[in-house]
C-alpha cells in the first residue's frame, strides 16, 4: 500500500506544483485587478463629483459644497497617488501571465480591459490633466464669495 501511494504521489507532483502556481498567479491577478478598479471607482467618483462642483451654487448648500470640494480633492489624491502602481501592477501580471501556460485567455483579456480602462480614463480628464486639478480651482474661485459674505455677516 505504501508503494502505490508514493507512486500515486509522485505521479501527482507536478499537477499539485502547476495547481499551487496556478493559484500563486490568480492570487497576484486579483491583487492587480482590484488595486485598478479602486482606481476606476475613485474616477467615477470624481465624475460625480465635477456635476456638484461644477453646476452647484456654494450659496444653495455651503456645508454641501464644503464636503464635495472635500471629497474631490481626496479622490484626486487617490487617483494620482494609486494610478502609476495600478498600472504598474496590472502591466507585471500581464508580463508574467504571457509566459505562463496557466493562464487562460478570458484572464488575459481581463487584465488588458483593466489596463485599457484605466489608461482611457486618466486621458480623458480624470486626472493628469489640467482639468481634473482645474475642478478644484473652480470649487474655490465659488467658495471665495461665499467666504466673503459669511465673514462680511461676523463682522
Amino acid at each position: 500500500m505504501k508503494q502505490r501511494r508514493e507512486a500515486l504521489e509522485s505521479i501527482m507532483a507536478p499537477l499539485l506544483s502547476l495547481s499551487r502556481e496556478s493559484q500563486s498567479f490568480m492570487k497576484c491577478i486579483n491583487i492587480a485587478v482590484g488595486s485598478a478598479m479602486k482606481v476606476l471607482e475613485a474616477m467615477a467618483s470624481v465624475r460625480e463629483l465635477k456635476v456638484t462642483v461644477v453646476g452647484h451654487d456654494p450659496r444653495d448648500d455651503l456645508e454641501g459644497y464644503l464636503t464635495a470640494a472635500q471629497k474631490l480633492e481626496g479622490y484626486l489624491n487617490f487617483v494620482a497617488e494609486n494610478l502609476p502602481l495600478a498600472l504598474s501592477l496590472l502591466e507585471e501580471a500581464v508580463q508574467v501571465s504571457n509566459s505562463s501556460p496557466l493562464v487562460d485567455k478570458y484572464t488575459m483579456e481581463r487584465l488588458n480591459d483593466c489596463i485599457e480602462a484605466l489608461r482611457r480614463n486618466s486621458k480623458d480628464g480624470v486626472v493628469h490633466d489640467g482639468d481634473s486639478r482645474g475642478l478644484l480651482d473652480i470649487a474655490v474661485q465659488k467658495l471665495e464669495p461665499s467666504f466673503s459674505l459669511v465673514l462680511t455677516d461676523l463682522t
